[in-house]
C-alpha cells in the first residue's frame, strides 16, 4: 500500500509509515524538489512550503502544474 495525501513534513511521512509501505510525497516535490534530501539531513527548516509566483520560473512550474496545485492545494500558491 501506498500513502498519499498532502504529507508536508517528517512526522507526516513517519506517521504514513505506520500504516503502508510506501509514501508518496509528489506535491511537497514540486514545490520543493530537495523535499527529501533536507529531510534526511534533519534540515527540514529549510524546506519551502509554500509556491511563490517568483519561484515557478526557477522549478519550471508551468501553467497545468498550477492549475492542479490550486485545485488540490490552494493555500500553498501565493
Amino acid at each position: 500500500m501506498v500513502g498519499v495525501g498532502d504529507l508536508r513534513t517528517k512526522e507526516d511521512a513517519e506517521n504514513t509509515l505506520t500504516n503502508v509501505e510506501l509514501v508518496a510525497v509528489g506535491r511537497s516535490l514540486i514545490i520543493d524538489p530537495h523535499w527529501t534530501s533536507k529531510i534526511l539531513e534533519g534540515k527540514e527548516g529549510s524546506i519551502r512550503r509554500v509556491l511563490v509566483d517568483q519561484d515557478r520560473e526557477e522549478l519550471m512550474v508551468w501553467n497545468g502544474i498550477v492549475d492542479f496545485l490550486d485545485f488540490m492545494m490552494p493555500d500553498r500558491l501565493r
